[in-house]
C-alpha cells in the first residue's frame, strides 16, 4: 500500500468519524429543543349546575358543617386535600370540590399516590423559598407584630392559631424532638403528628418532648388513622414515607380475617387514642379517617370522648 493510499484511508476514516459525531450532535440538539411529550390526562366531564368558583374556598368550607347532623361540627382543611392509592378516588374528590364551586385538580405524585389540591393551575410547581420553621415564624410575625417578613406594616393582622405537622417516626428518630422544638420556638401554637401505630416510639418521643418542656409551650395532638384492611396496613408500611406500622399490628389484622379486618382496625384506633390519653404531654387527638369519615363518630364515641366538653 502506497503512502498516498494510506493517507486517503485515514482521511476517509476521520471524515466518517466526524460525520457520525456531527449526526449525534444534531440528534442531541433536536431532542433538547423538541417539546417534552405531554402526559395523557383524564378530564372528567363538566359538573352540571355548579356554583361559580369561590373567592375564599377554604373559608367557605370551614364555615359549613363538616358532617351535617353529626357531632362533628368542624374539620380541618389544607391546600392539599387528599392523597389516594386509587385514581378513581382522586377523580371523585376533584369532582365533589368542583361541584361545590372550588377549583381543584389531581395529579400523580412521585410517591405513586394520586393527590388532589385546590387551585386551577396544575402546571404550577412547588416553591421552597421558606422551610416550615421560617413559614411559622412569618405567620407569627404577621399575627403578633402586624408586619410582613420584610418588616412592611400590615393593614390589620390575620386572626390565626398557628399549627404544624410533626413526624415522631422519621429517621433519624433521635432528631425528631429537636425538630419539634424548632417549630415551637418559631411560634407554633399546636402540633398534629403523623399517624401513630408504633406506640413505643411515640412514648419515647413524648418523654423527650416533656423533658424539653415543649408540651407547656404548644398543644401536641396525636394523629390516628384507622386501618381498613391488611392491604392498607402493608401499603402504608412499605410505601408511605415516615410511616412506622409494626408487623404485630399487621398480623393482628390478618388474624381477624378479611370480613372483620375493618372492625379490628377501628378497635386498634380506639385503643391507640386511649393510650394517648394516658400519655403525658398529649393534649388531644387528630382523627384522620381517610375516605372513612362516616366512621369518625364511632371512633370518638368508642374512645369515650363524647359528649364534648363545654367551654366557658
Amino acid at each position: 500500500m502506497t503512502k498516498s493510499e494510506s493517507n486517503t484511508k485515514t482521511n476517509c476514516f476521520k471524515f466518517r468519524s466526524l460525520t457520525l459525531l456531527g449526526l449525534l450532535v444534531v440528534l442531541v440538539l433536536t431532542a433538547c429543543s423538541s417539546p417534552a411529550p405531554s402526559r395523557p390526562t383524564w378530564t372528567p366531564p363538566p359538573v352540571k349546575n355548579a356554583p361559580p368558583p369561590s373567592a375564599d374556598p377554604i373559608g367557605d368550607m370551614i364555615g359549613k358543617k363538616a358532617l351535617p347532623g353529626s357531632v362533628l361540627d368542624s374539620m380541618g382543611y389544607g391546600t392539599q386535600v387528599g392523597a389516594f392509592q386509587v385514581l378513581d378516588n382522586a377523580v371523585r374528590l376533584e369532582r365533589k370540590l368542583k361541584a361545590s364551586g372550588i377549583d381543584a385538580y389531581y395529579f400523580r405524585h412521585e410517591s405513586g399516590l394520586y393527590k388532589v389540591r385546590f387551585g386551577n393551575h396544575p402546571e404550577g410547581k412547588n416553591v421552597f423559598d421558606l422551610d416550615s420553621m421560617q413559614l411559622i415564624a412569618t405567620m407569627k410575625k404577621m399575627r403578633d407584630d402586624k408586619k410582613f417578613l420584610n418588616d412592611k406594616e400590615l393593614d390589620g393582622a390575620p386572626e390565626i392559631f398557628i399549627g404544624a405537622a410533626a413526624n415522631p417516626f422519621g429517621d433519624p428518630i433521635s432528631f425528631r424532638p429537636m425538630r419539634l422544638a424548632k417549630k415551637v420556638d418559631a411560634g407554633c401554637d399546636f402540633i398534629q403528628t403523623q399517624c401513630i401505630y408504633n406506640m413505643e416510639t411515640m412514648r419515647e418521643y413524648m418523654k423527650r418532648a416533656v423533658d424539653m418542656g415543649l408540651h407547656e409551650k404548644c398543644y401536641i395532638m396525636g394523629g390516628v388513622t384507622p386501618m381498613k384492611s391488611v392491604g392498607m396496613a402493608r401499603y402504608m408500611s412499605k410505601f408511605v414515607p415516615g410511616m412506622d406500622v409494626p408487623n404485630e399490628l399487621i398480623k393482628r389484622l390478618q388474624g381477624a380475617g378479611k370480613k372483620n379486618a375493618a372492625a379490628e382496625g377501628i378497635k386498634i384506633c380506639i385503643e391507640t387514642i386511649q393510650e394517648l390519653q394516658e400519655m403525658e404531654g398529649v393534649a388531644g387527638v387528630h382523627v384522620m379517617a381517610i375516605e372513612w369519615e362516616h366512621r369518625a363518630k364511632e371512633i370518638i364515641e368508642g374512645a369515650g370522648l363524647l359528649p364534648r366538653p363545654v367551654l366557658d
